[in-house]
């Protein structure tokens, strides 16, 4: 009877325990099986683990000794293994293994999927020869050092990163564009970016001609938020002076005074929450007066407050309410569109320099299978792998891709269409 069990875990509770027990308990009862069972991890250092559990507890019911594992498994399986035969069997598995230990099935999840992509090299006009690549930052950055190669050559490009390193430094930062190039540049290898990526691609022609003029409006959001937010702040500032005051002589050392002081003198975009926060506090006017002020201090923010202080600052804050929102809406698309509007660049000389190199991507191992998948049924997906797999033991699945599930679901559903038994911990 085909059954798929589900092991809900959380560190420390058992997990590689589980996996282990399951795996020979398949082997155990049949040692044959080791040829037909795939243990998938995540890492090398699990997957070296969970070779290491099972060939030692392998060894130890080889040698006869009493274990937490071998009470385990005399109890999941009363009607096949016996204190009898279980040192038996066990020795039995181990010869195999050692004698055959490459087609002992524990294997990282990239491992396999690589496994079976090398097996479709032909069908997916793959080279022969092509070498897997796991250090995709500093691919990335070998890629952004030949894209900037053409700036001399590409003046669209050229004018395109003049203009996001004056906007770097109008926000007084660096002018160095690489490391946005690199944050962006990221998303290539993510798989959000490999199911849009024909849709960005068919719109690349003229995708910095239509992100230019979101720039242009985010500028002239950011500007209005600005032009606005200086108004209020000199009306609120000219109140106070006109009654011989300044933001010391407000209640708390840092309050919303002070902070407009502040923002007046240098617009920090960070200042923003601390004005809101301080703000935010005031309840009536006496948040105002500290109690330790000097009666003529007092008299002086309490006038001020009566002469519109009170209603600018309510003002301020309901209008900040509103508009902050958007303003930092305007000034993150600022600060991305650059970057993303040279990703289709990047993408093009990422695909150039692969071919170059005849290399294939960890992340491009999943888009790759999943079209095979797709156009293949599973059984003839086992045959071009070399082995027929019939248990699976998926381990981490709450770290499974889509993709990844994608590509493994038809091999579980194959299995328990056969009448096979898979397990899956996460």
């Amino acid at each position: 009877m085909a059954t798929l069990t589900l092991y809900r875990s959380s560190a420390g509770s058992g997990k590689t325990f589980t996996l282990v027990k399951a795996y020979l308990g398949l082997v155990l009862n049949q040692p044959h099986v080791y040829r037909h069972t795939l243990a998938v991890t995540f890492t090398n250092k699990a997957m070296a683990e969970m070779k290491t559990r099972i060939l030692d507890n392998l060894q130890d019911l080889a040698d006869g000794k009493a274990t937490p594992m071998q009470e385990a498994l005399l109890a999941d399986h009363p009607d096949n293994l016996t204190e009898d035969n279980i040192a038996r069997q066990a020795q039995q598995v181990l010869t195999y293994l050692l004698h055959d230990y490459g087609r002992f099935g524990v294997s990282t999840i990239d491992s396999f999927f690589n496994r079976v992509v090398r097996a479709f090299a032909r069908e997916l006009g793959l080279p022969a020869t092509f070498e897997l690549a796991t250090d995709k930052d500093q691919i990335l950055s070998e890629v952004i050092d030949q894209l900037m190669l053409q700036y001399g050559q590409n003046e669209q490009l050229r004018t395109w990163l003049q203009d996001f390193a004056f906007e770097k430094l109008a926000d007084d930062k660096s002018w160095n564009v690489k490391r946005d190039l690199q944050n962006i540049g990221s998303e290539l290898f993510s798989e959000r970016y490999q199911q849009i990526q024909h849709t960005l691609q068919a719109g690349a022609g003229d995708s910095q001609e239509r992100i230019g003029r979101v720039l242009q409006d985010m500028k002239q959001h950011t500007s209005q938020f600005r032009q606005e937010l200086q108004r209020r702040l000199q009306a609120i500032l000219a109140n106070v002076q006109a009654h011989d005051l300044q933001g010391s002589n407000f209640k708390h050392k840092h309050n919303a005074i002070t902070t407009a002081e502040k923002l007046n003198q240098y617009f920090d975009p960070e200042k923003l929450s601390s004005l809101q926060k301080h703000l935010n506090k005031l309840e009536s006017e006496q948040d105002l007066r500290a109690d330790k002020a000097p009666e003529s201090v007092k008299s002086a923010i309490s006038q001020c407050a009566s002469n519109g202080l009170w209603d600018e600052l309510i003002s301020l804050c309901d209008w900040l309410l509103t508009a902050t929102p958007y303003y930092y809406t305007a000034r993150h698309i600022r600060q991305n569109a650059y970057p993303f509007g040279v990703l289709a660049d990047l993408n093009q000389t990422l695909q150039q320099y692969r071919r170059e190199h005849e290399l294939l991507l960890i992340a491009d191992l999943n888009n790759l299978l999943k079209q095979v998948t797709q156009e293949a049924e599973s059984p003839f997906i086992y045959e071009k792998v070399g082995s027929t797999y019939q248990h699976f033991l998926l381990d981490e699945f709450q770290d499974t891709s889509n993709f990844q599930w994608d590509n493994l679901q038809p091999l579980l559903v194959n299995a328990m269409s056969s009448g096979y038994e898979s397990l899956v911990v996460g």
